[in-house]
């Protein structure tokens, strides 16, 4: 009886034994991968904002009472319309009492002209007469620039962006009535950290991805870099899009909409075998091996095998530079790395 007990224990024992060695190696157990990306060419993606190339704040060049404003905000507007007016009263007379000293003062000059043929007056009177008269002509242009400039007008085609002031409103020159943009000329801008300043002198292709157009990348090129780090927040670099394939009139963009910036980065060819993964696919395993290592998955079996690296720094922050052990294209996990072992079957989450 005592025989027949412990012969069923140690039976107990190697199926616990087998279940605890087996459990490890058919537990399949849930993934997220990550592919081993060439360092020839990589992508940075940062967050833009759209802004108009072509803008202008618009205000009158004399001060006085606003009487109307003829647009509001987001009208559109052609070159050459009338958006504001002021008051032209006091303007009016101005121009009146100057028209008039200008018409007696030309009178007096073409007089002492025909005097001067007759030698009936001097050479000094006639030079004394057409001095005036071309004092009173400038006072009466200027008087006719300064009526003029109570009419504000559109120095191009656009839409109105913002309005500043309201009807009857008292402005002082130079005071800013409307803001105008160009739409149909977009800019973007963005922050570049300190941390990747190095990327304004390499090879690069830069593409811009609208919120509301996801999965349609527009070719760009830098228009200006702020040459500084504006309170050490990064340094402003403006972006000019360049694709033809980007029309105004067919993709609805506007002024102050979010964007995504992908810089594609080119690197020389001797970086054409390495290689960049997630930092968190790098570990050191808790055994006697010496080294680092990654999980590559091989998708024909759903497995994984565990293999031998070389790293050398970090690009971006968050990448870890291969230049040994993987090839561009290749799997790797990035979560869960000492939960598994080798050869075990793995779910991959999406």
């Amino acid at each position: 009886m005592k025989k027949r007990v412990l012969l069923l224990s140690l039976a107990a024992m190697g199926l616990t034994s087998c279940w605890q060695a087996q459990t490890p190696r058919t537990f399949v157990r849930p993934v997220k991968l990550s592919e081993a990306v060439s360092l020839s060419s990589y992508d940075k993606d940062f967050v833009g904002v759209v802004s108009a190339e072509q803008y202008t704040n618009l205000a009158f060049r004399v001060s006085g009472q606003v009487t109307k404003t003829f647009v509001t905000e987001g009208a559109q507007v052609k070159k050459g319309q009338l958006l504001a007016q002021l008051d032209p009263g006091d303007f009016r007379l101005q121009l009146e009492a100057d028209k008039a000293q200008y018409t007696t003062a030309q009178s007096i000059l073409e007089r002492n002209k025909r005097l001067l043929a007759k030698q009936a007056i001097s050479q000094q009177d006639y030079e004394i007469a057409q001095s005036n008269f071309l004092k009173a002509k400038s006072a009466y242009e200027y008087s006719l620039n300064q009526l003029e400039y109570t009419r504000l007008k559109a120095p191009f085609s656009g839409s109105i962006e913002k309005k500043f002031v309201e009807d009857y409103q008292k402005v002082q020159t130079g005071e800013s009535i409307f803001k105008l943009i160009n739409p149909d000329l977009l800019e973007v801008n963005f922050t570049l950290p300190e941390s990747d300043v190095d990327l304004i002198r390499v090879n690069k292709n830069i593409f811009i991805e609208f919120d509301n157009y996801r999965g349609e990348y527009f070719r760009a090129e830098i228009k200006d870099v702020v040459d500084a780090s504006v309170d050490g927040a990064g340094i402003p670099v403006t972006l000019r899009i360049v694709d033809k394939m980007f029309d105004p009139n067919k993709y609805n963009i506007k002024a102050g909409f979010a964007c995504r910036v992908k810089i594609q980065i080119e690197r020389n060819r001797e970086f054409y075998a390495y290689v960049t993964v997630p930092i968190t696919a790098i570990f050191n395993p808790p055994t006697d091996k010496a080294g680092t290592y990654v999980w590559v998955y091989d998708p024909e079996t759903s497995q994984v095998n565990i293999r031998q690296v070389k790293t050398q720094g970090l690009v971006g922050g968050d990448r870890v530079i291969v230049p040994e052990g993987l090839a561009a294209g290749e799997q790797v996990v990035t979560a869960g790395v000492y939960q598994l072992t080798e050869g075990q079957k793995v779910n991959v989450l999406k």
